[in-house]
Parts: structure tokens; sequence; C-alpha cells
């Protein structure tokens, strides 16, 4: 059985929410797509997490892409995405970044 801890459950929510804003934006199916094809290969790029400072710096650059990605539609987070939030909600060093990434994108999707 696993646990979810808060973080988990505010990334989780925070994410679903953003993904909702973004599907129900006015860019149009097309758009969609291209956008989520770019946001795949990003995540495609996301290091699993370890204890190497080159693995939190591409993680993190991969983060900042997503977040640059469109001007009006930030992220659309998929399930590869969750995971890997998910496998690094743990690390204390982290957890700063990821609240205020999904934060930013529930708030200003």
């Amino acid at each position: 059985v696993e646990l979810l801890t808060d973080f988990d459950i505010q990334v989780r929510n925070s994410a679903s929410y953003a993904l909702k804003m973004y599907l129900s934006g006015s860019d149009g199916a097309q758009s969609m797509c291209e956008s989520k094809d770019m946001i795949t290969s990003i995540v495609r790029n996301i290091p699993d997490p370890d204890d190497s400072v080159e693995a939190d710096r591409n993680l993190l650059d991969a983060i900042d892409s997503l977040t640059k990605l469109k001007q009006g539609v930030r992220l659309c987070l998929e399930a590869r995405v969750e995971s890997r939030l998910k496998k690094i909600s743990g690390k204390q060093r982290h957890e700063k970044r990821f609240a205020q990434i999904c934060w930013n994108l529930a708030l200003f999707p």
C-alpha cells in the first residue's frame, strides 16, 4: 500500500487543476496537441532522481523549460511527469521548488 504525503497530494491536486484549466482553454485542439508533443519531448529528458548534482540541475532545467513552454499554457501534466514528481517529492531540497511551480501552474494557467 502506497502512502501519499501531504506534498504528494498537493502536487497531484495542483497538477490536476492545471491540466483542467489547460484543456478548457481557447487555444483549440491542434494547439493542445502541438504543446503536448513538445511537453512529451521535454519530459523524456527529465532524469530519474538521484543524489547527483548533475541530475538535480538537469531536472530543474527541464521543469523550467516546461514552465516557459507557452505564455498562456504553462503545463499539461501527464502520468510520466506526475510519476517523476512523486519519486522526488520526498527530497527536501526539491520540495519548495516543486510546490512553487505547481502552485504557479494552478494559479496562472
